[in-house]
């Protein structure tokens, strides 16, 4: 070949590149780019990547096998820095389609191995591109694709790893869109960090590198943030092997002093790990409550609020339950109003998650004792006294019988602001004690006195309450709304046109997650319902609530199977009122479809 002008050699790559290879043809190709110019092999990086790329990409001989492989290694130590661009902007283009990327995956890992090439500032692109297809590509292709990311992250010199946080962090999210578009339920998980063997071993070393050595607190935030999006995408067979490798860094990284938002990331990932892995996060349990506690001291009103929701998850795992609840309600006396808030959380979460079993009743009514006290007691601001009113819901779920049958009776009596927050907490934590009890007919009614009131506050509480009690509803096994009958007139009420938009959004927003879960669950009101709808969009001009009010017409006629077949919907209505149809159009009904989608 040497002694063939590349002139000659130029007009006959043609047809050496036609499909399929052969392996003369193969060895032929490899030949012809180490005899040509480099200028030349960038001229026609195209003509030799498509067959190369098409062949990995297909079952074939051992004699093939090792032709187009030499074939590739000879392409890429043709390449010289002017073609880099142009050769990884094609790799690239390759991973638009999961179905077909095999061979790009495969021919990264050569160009990887062989090159002598600098080629870290393409990096990022060759992430975004693989990563981006980890939720399409299955079987072999999803291996080699995994394969190529590992082998393409282990060439980045450490130092340079947390350059790369952003990149990868953005490929994550855009293969989890790309698994949420595709999703019929169940779990949002990622194939990528799923299916391989250690799966996560390919990507931590960016995260962890970026947790443990950004340059700055914002790369550590966003290492932070990524790990939390990866636990989240993955199984947890995927994830079990890596629990240590990523949990002690993020503890580690929290007793340090960084702003609050490196650690309000910390603790969100953690609490997705919590979340996850529970059980297997045992071993972590003396080092995590420590850091949680040190947290509801901190002066970011967020990262107090996170720690306190992480005590609540972690209080499933401790074994000293009682002890964690005494050391709460003792900080509660001593510490300032900010912290006092964030320690009633975590009573309420402790309290509630903890095992039932592990929780001594003594304990529970000391709680209870003392979060009704500081209620009563003035000198508390409104918010404490509003964190003590839930956390006293969630004291109902693990209180006896006559503790409940008490609270609920200084609730229904008095009926403050902070009673019907307490009401509503209790609802949310305690409905199948109310029941068992018998003092759910009791929470309705005190529903249906307060629907009426003129202070807005109250109404806001009655909507709240009565999506809480039609949401749990709804996620039961018999399929139907029994309270549906005896809430739906104080809904109407609410969704006079002559409320505020508060309380017209709280309704609202009731209705809709209702549902959203099953629209045909409120199939008996239906006709009703969109009259009131029809009668309140009238009614507004625009903004907000007219928007929420056109989007609940839509959830409730079936928006999801399309607009086509919630208009159908509204036409097989039999006892409609002529208003709502003269109203409701198919075109309005497709504006919801493109809003709710």
């Amino acid at each position: 070949m040497l002694k063939v002008r590349p002139s000659i050699l130029m007009e006959v790559l043609p047809e050496v590149c036609t499909m399929p290879l052969t392996p003369i043809k193969a060895r032929a190709l490899g030949e012809i780019a180490e005899a040509i110019p480099p200028a030349g092999v960038q001229k026609q990086l195209k003509l030799f990547l498509k067959p190369i790329f098409a062949t990995l990409n297909e079952p074939r001989e051992e004699a093939l096998s090792l032709e187009i492989e030499t074939a590739a290694e000879s392409l890429i130590s043709c390449l010289e820095d002017d073609s880099l661009y142009d050769f990884i902007s094609y790799i690239a283009r390759e991973f638009d389609d999961a179905t077909s990327c095999l061979g790009a995956a495969k021919f990264v890992q050569l160009f990887c191995k062989c090159t002598k090439l600098n080629f870290q500032e393409h990096v990022d692109q060759l992430l975004s591109s693989i990563v981006s297809v980890f939720a399409d590509a299955e079987g072999d292709c999803l291996q080699e694709c995994w394969n190529a990311v590992n082998v393409i992250i282990k060439s980045i010199p450490k130092e340079r790893h947390s350059l790369h946080v952003s990149s990868l962090k953005d490929a994550v999210i855009s293969a989890r869109e790309h698994e949420r578009r595709k999703r019929h339920g169940g779990d949002l998980l990622v194939a990528g960090f799923c299916k391989p063997p250690r799966a996560l071993s390919a990507v931590l070393p960016i995260y962890l590198s970026g947790l443990l050595a950004g340059k700055n607190s914002e790369v550590r935030e966003k290492a932070a943030e990524g790990l939390g999006e990866l636990i989240d995408v993955t199984s947890l067979p995927s994830l079990k092997p890596s629990l240590a490798q990523i949990t002690g860094p993020l503890i580690r990284i929290l007793g340090d002093r960084y702003p609050w938002q490196v650690k309000l990331a910390i603790l969100s990932s953690i609490q997705l790990l919590l979340k996850k892995a529970g059980l297997f996060l045992k071993p972590f349990v003396p080092q995590l409550q420590t850091t949680f506690l040190k947290s509801l001291h901190d002066a970011a009103s967020e990262v107090r609020e996170k720690a306190s929701e992480n005590l609540g998850q972690l209080a499933r795992l401790t074994l000293r339950i009682d002890q964690l609840v005494k050391d709460l309600l003792n900080t509660m006396h001593t510490c300032s109003s900010e912290v006092k808030e964030a320690c009633l959380m975590a009573v309420g979460e402790v309290v509630f998650n903890g095992p039932k079993a592990k929780l001594s009743p003594a304990l529970v009514t000391q709680a209870g004792t003392d979060l009704k006290a500081i209620i009563a007691r003035d000198e508390d601001s409104g918010a404490v006294q509003r964190r003590a009113a839930f956390a006293l819901g969630q004291y109902g779920a693990r209180c006896s019988g006559q503790e409940l049958s008490s609270l609920l009776g200084g609730i229904c009596e008095q009926q403050s602001e902070h009673d019907m927050i307490a009401l509503n907490s209790l609802l949310q934590h305690a409905l199948s004690n109310l029941n068992e009890a018998n003092l759910f007919e009791k929470c309705i009614q005190t529903i249906q006195q307060n629907c009426g009131k003129k202070d807005s506050d109250t109404k806001v509480k009655v909507a709240e309450a009565c999506g809480i009690i039609l949401l749990q509803e709804a996620g039961g096994e018999s399929g139907s709304l029994p309270s549906l009958s005896l809430l739906s007139p104080c809904l109407t009420a609410l969704l006079n046109a002559s409320n505020n938009s508060e309380v017209l959004q709280a309704a609202l927003d009731s209705l809709q997650k209702v549902a959203a879960v099953k629209h045909t669950l409120i199939a008996p009101i239906l006709c009703d319902l969109l009259l009131t709808l029809s009668n309140l969009l009238g009614q507004v001009s625009g903004g907000p609530t007219k928007i929420a009010a056109e989007d609940l017409v839509g959830i409730a006629l079936g928006i999801t199977e399309g607009p086509e077949k919630a208009f159908a919907n509204l036409n097989a209505l039999k006892k409609l009122d002529p208003a709502v149809k003269q109203l409701v159009s198919l075109s309005m009904l497709k504006k919801v479809a493109a809003r709710t989608s």
